[in-house]
């Protein structure tokens, strides 16, 4: 055997059934083959040339070449020039050693929807031959037989397969669909085709997929349609049923349908919303027109970063304590600290035109209403759409819309240069002592960052955070190990209590039998850098080359 393939998955390792097997010819087509979930299909050519058009595609196929395909797929076998085209058919399963539920996959064995050309030709001819004609009795003889020559067919095939050391990771197929979904959304995409261009099982694709964006393909496709659509609504005067055709809708009436689901309001409404000179309710009724041409904003809580990244500096926030634990603190001048309780009497003096409540303490809001027009700003939301309401209020969406494109673009750029220093589907768990407490994070904070589709994932007990919209958790040591993955984050704050609680936990004998901690994986940072607004994060990727490189090293 080629010795390229020592490190190949051997086909010994799987047992496979052959439910179908039929001749190959240009009348025949998916329509008849009897595949159903977690079966797949062989199609392989032994006279002829022609084309083979597959989902849309066409293949161009000669003798000894072979295709293994998903049974969704819509086939038709083209003779153009009269060659006697044919050859052969099978429907099979196939099973994990010692596993009774067939496998949802054979990515792992050879690649789907890529041409494999075999050269022995009569030696493909002669197995599909006598798979054919084998007895189809179900006694172990006969069924020992049918193994030994499906072991013969998968051992040929694997022989023979190009480029068979270079067949993508599962996970790294998937993130490769997810980024040509982000540049070629306006496109016709359907899963099928990402299916094939992943060469991953539909139930094995479904799951990665969802693991690296949280939605399901359609869902995720439609989520960046409609992004797209809500700036150029804002930026053009262009028809909906225009817009809606630009950013990859067949037609304004599903674009309406999909982006009130989405968003809760109707696109006419949306544009309302969010065109100048509107006007919305604040909190205790009153009506407040935007956008709002003034600087004499008041932050309440975490819009801070948000504030300064529009170019708004505020006239108030609290730098006693946030102003002292974020990155950027050293550059708040001319800001008045109104302290870690936003002290409305010192807001009452500083007179401002609007005041923006980004915070989780319990103050009743119209406190705040009384000294001026008070819009809460969600805490919890994430930071692209906190900086797009924030913009909407001040008519920043231009600056919001520049630095979102600019960061995006920064943060692939360096995600693809650090990959070879990250293992496809490498975990990551994030944890943080702050005030003596450590916790585990969510989708939240540095997490926002880490987790990329060319990044880190979440383990499984921090995608349960996740799913459940849980942006943190209180860590209980003893139950550590359900987020143990390949490295860990721990963000520590400055404070005293907040020391002595890190050294208690990397002292502690449960926290030493960690695989990251005993792999030398740990990544150690400042809990300055879990805030996730827009500085923060934008520097944050100046500093992870070094960090991450450094924890593969190490």
């Amino acid at each position: 055997m080629n010795s390229n393939l020592i490190n190949s998955p051997s086909p010994n390792h799987y047992y496979f059934a052959l439910d179908e097997i039929g001749l190959l010819t240009p009348s025949i087509c998916s329509n008849h083959m009897p595949a159903k979930p977690l079966q797949h299909i062989l199609l392989a050519i032994t006279i002829g040339h022609g084309t083979l058009w597959l989902d849309g595609i066409s293949y161009s196929v000669q003798q000894g070449d072979c295709l293994l395909i998903l049974p969704e797929s819509q086939f038709n076998l083209l003779d153009l020039e009269s060659t006697q085209l044919s050859g052969y058919w099978m429907v099979l399963r196939a099973f994990h050693a010692g596993e009774r539920e067939p496998a949802e996959s054979l990515s792992e064995l050879l690649p789907y929807y890529k041409l494999i050309s075999v050269q022995q030709i009569s030696a493909l001819e002669e197995i599909f031959t006598k798979l054919l004609a084998a007895d189809r009795s179900e006694t172990n003889l006969e069924q020992m037989k049918r193994q030994l020559m499906m072991l013969e067919l998968f051992v040929l095939l694997l022989e023979h397969a190009k480029e068979s050391q270079s067949y993508p990771d599962a996970t790294e197929a998937v993130e490769g669909t997810v980024l040509y979904m982000q540049e070629h959304y306006r496109e016709p995409i359907t899963v099928v085709q990402l299916l094939r261009m992943s060469g991953v099982g539909r139930w094995q694709y479904s799951s990665i997929f969802q693991s690296i964006t949280g939605q399901k393909p359609l869902d995720y496709l439609a989520d960046l349609r409609i992004n797209r659509a809500k700036a150029l609504m804002l930026q053009s005067d262009d028809p909906l049923r225009e817009i809606a055709k630009s950013v990859g809708f067949k037609d304004e009436y599903y674009f309406n349908r999909r982006f009130r689901q989405m968003t809760g309001l109707s696109p006419k409404k949306y544009v309302r919303m969010h065109s100048p000179h509107s006007s919305i309710q604040v909190w205790g009724g009153a009506e407040l027109t935007f956008p709002l041409q003034s600087s004499k904003v008041v932050a309440i809580g975490y819009a801070l970063g948000d504030l300064l990244a529009l170019g708004v500096r505020p006239i108030g926030a609290d730098l006693s304590l946030i102003g002292q634990q974020v990155v950027f603190r050293n550059e708040l001048q001319n800001i008045t600290d109104i302290g870690s309780r936003a002290d409305e009497r010192i807001i009452g003096t500083l007179q401002p035109e609007l005041i923006l409540h980004c915070s989780t303490h319990d103050k009743p809001l119209d406190t705040f209403s009384r000294i001026a027009p008070t819009i809460a700003i969600e805490k919890n939301a994430s930071t692209y759409v906190r900086l797009r309401q924030i913009a909407v209020i001040l008519g920043k969406q231009t600056e919001a819309e520049s630095w979102i494109a600019r960061y995006e673009k920064k943060a692939e750029t360096m995600w693809r240069l650090l990959k070879p220093s990250i293992h496809s589907g490498e975990t990551m768990t994030i944890f943080v002592v702050v005030g003596g407490r450590a916790f585990v994070m969510g989708n939240h904070g540095i997490s926002l960052t880490l987790y990329h589709p060319l990044a880190f994932r979440p383990t499984d007990g921090v995608n349960r955070l996740i799913q459940n919209q849980i942006p943190f958790e209180a860590l209980e040591l003893e139950n550590i190990a359900v987020f143990n993955g390949d490295r860990f984050v721990l963000l520590v704050g400055e404070d005293e209590a907040s020391r002595f609680a890190t050294n208690q936990l990397l002292n502690s004998r449960i926290w030493g039998q960690l695989r990251p901690v005993q792999n030398g994986q740990v990544i150690m940072l400042g809990a300055k850098w879990n805030f996730d607004d827009p500085i923060t994060r934008e520097r944050l990727l100046e500093e992870l080359p070094r960090l991450v490189q450094f924890s593969c090293l190490a």
